[in-house]
């Protein structure tokens, strides 16, 4: 997609007077090819959201921005998200930020996560020995269940055969989640329903909030995962924490990934059957699939201080908005960038540039467990099922929403099989 020179970096173009914030939302993959073809630049600047804001759509740059110069910007998500999300980390800088890290990256060490596998392991088992469930349900829908039920189950120690408490929370999770690209209602975008989806997003939030609240004062609440949040940041910031745990931010990421993966080895059952013989080769497929089909397609920054991005001027104040999708698709990073590649990532190490998950000192604390929780999930697959495609919608390549998480614009169904 972004096949533009490292060395060409034009003369920043002036932000239109007309807000483009519509235009991509409706399409952000268009959005983003139109303009650097317009301006051979990977980087480029629009009015969106309101404000002049600076495009990163290159290897490089993101790169530049998510690593070296990470310290000149702020996360950038306060100014919309504050209210959806209480004061947690996504909203923290500096000396705070490092901390809390610090406190919360305990919580993901590998003794953490072997304890709390052992919790998801009948999770896992229950839902996917379900072949009924998985053959009529579309696949992105069961396994965004598969994996509410496995964050709530972790995170808050919800019982996992207690359906109608599990499709409660999802229901609340996913109106709240409207919120995460929806505008506060001051910020109004013409001919969206932006505006209507944070009024429900702060409802959801609310219920949430008491259950979370409910939950921690808990005394009869075996969750470790709770107990540890309460020891390392106290009651209080565990409380505004738990809502990025209660979300469906980590459930829809979990869902996206698993959904390409499955998709992916049903169009191509030889691939299905070497992943099923070859953990190293479907860790490769992973990576290849968070590298053309990453959940979120991007993140946003503010800078601290005037500054540039590999040259490109930023002003102290204006925002940044970093496109992982066309960075991982960069013809200056990747032989034959838009074409997927099992075996890419066999015997290299260069699954830490990708940005699925950030990168840098303000990369995702949690990705390592992701990381064991997908190939856990999938190796279950593979050990138990084949699956090939229910109807004809895989006889062409998939288009995918983008917004707010990637997934399949129409309703995939596949058929499994038990071994």
């Amino acid at each position: 997609m972004n096949n533009v020179k490292k060395s060409v970096r034009a003369t920043p173009n002036q932000a239109s007077f007309i807000d483009k914030s519509h235009e991509f939302y409706k399409n952000p993959i268009e959005f983003v090819r139109s303009r650097v073809e317009s301006s051979n630049n990977g980087t480029f600047v629009e009015r969106f959201l309101a404000k002049s804001t600076v495009f990163l759509t290159d290897y490089a740059s993101v790169k530049e921005l998510l690593n070296e110069k990470c310290h000149l910007f702020n996360m950038g998500y306060g100014a919309f998200l504050s209210h959806v999300y209480d004061d947690n980390v996504l909203f923290t800088d500096g000396e705070k930020a490092t901390n809390l890290r610090c406190k919360l990256g305990g919580l993901f060490i590998n003794e953490k996560i072997k304890h709390y596998m052992i919790n998801i392991e009948p999770v896992i088992q229950r839902i996917l020995d379900n072949t009924e469930y998985l053959n009529k349900t579309p696949v992105y829908t069961s396994m965004k269940y598969l994996a509410t039920t496995v964050s709530l189950t972790t995170f808050f120690g919800i019982n996992h055969i207690n359906s109608d408490r599990i499709q409660e929370v999802s229901l609340l999770a996913t109106n709240h989640w409207h919120g995460i690209i929806s505008v506060p209602v001051n910020i109004r975008i013409p001919y969206t329903r932006f505006s209507n989806w944070y009024s429900k997003s702060l409802s959801a939030k609310k219920s949430l909030t008491n259950i979370a609240t409910s939950e921690i004062g808990n005394e009869h609440n075996s969750c470790q995962f709770l107990r540890d949040l309460k020891c390392s940041i106290g009651e209080d910031n565990a409380r505004n924490h738990s809502l990025l745990f209660i979300s469906a931010l980590i459930p829809k990421a979990i869902a996206s990934i698993l959904t390409s993966f499955i998709i992916v080895t049903a169009q191509n059952q030889e691939l299905q059957q070497q992943c099923s013989q070859s953990e190293s080769l479907t860790h490769s497929v992973l990576l290849e699939i968070c590298r053309l089909w990453p959940p979120f397609i991007g993140g946003r920054r503010t800078a601290y201080q005037n500054t540039n991005i590999c040259g490109y001027p930023i002003s102290k104040g204006q925002p940044v908005v970093y496109i992982s999708h066309s960075a991982h698709r960069d013809y200056n990073r990747f032989i034959e960038p838009d074409v997927f590649l099992s075996s890419r990532f066999l015997n290299c190490s260069t699954d830490m540039d990708l940005f699925t998950f950030g990168f840098g000192d303000r990369s995702c604390i949690g990705s390592e467990f992701m990381d064991i929780l997908l190939t856990r999930i999938i190796r279950y697959l593979l050990n138990n099922y084949t699956w090939y495609p229910a109807d004809n919608l895989l006889d062409k390549p998939v288009e995918y929403k983008w917004l707010p998480i990637a997934r399949p614009k129409q309703d995939i169904n596949i058929k499994f099989i038990n071994k």
